[in-house]
């Protein structure tokens, strides 16, 4: 049987069938029948699929499709420290890296960014902008965090 990998979400803008909403991208029928039935047959102890859980994996498998969809290996990763603070997703753009931090509610407290800028100090002169893509529609810059709307995931993730 042949599967097709998921459309990503700048594809099904550019076929004019994008979802409106966080919901309506999260319960998308090509991300839930790929990612989240698979993930439940092989879990099979899955019993809490929070929001927060869904919306980030769903910002984190689109770099991911759209390489795969060019036929190009993955180039992300994460980052966490003894302390707790993390980064949702490190890129490797040619020896550039991008930390990106993914948080599912339409607002932001300050403590989203403890992470971010952590990591940032720790990585010097090889870190790009970090970004934060949240659950909300406001494009701003926080904090020394260019901070973006779910909707641009396919601008700043590629």
């Amino acid at each position: 049987m042949l599967a097709l990998l998921p459309f990503t979400l700048g594809e099904m803008r550019h076929a004019d069938i994008a979802p409106d909403t966080v919901d309506g991208w999260l319960l998308s029928g090509s991300y839930v029948q790929t990612y989240l039935e698979r993930d439940v047959r092989q879990l099979l102890a899955v019993h809490d699929l929070s929001q927060c859980e869904l919306f980030e994996t769903a910002v984190v498998t689109e770099p991911i499709k759209a390489r795969w969809n060019r036929g190009l290996a993955s180039n992300i990763s994460f980052w966490r420290d003894r302390g707790g603070r993390e980064v949702d997703v490190i890129v490797d753009n040619a020896g550039t890296l991008e930390p990106i931090e993914i948080k599912s509610g339409a607002t932001l407290h300050r403590s989203a960014f403890t992470g971010l800028t952590r990591w940032c100090e720790l990585a010097g002169g090889e870190a790009s902008q970090p970004k934060l893509i949240y659950a909300g529609d406001e494009k701003r810059e926080q904090s020394g965090v260019a901070v973006y709307p779910w909707r641009s995931i396919t601008q700043i993730m590629q």
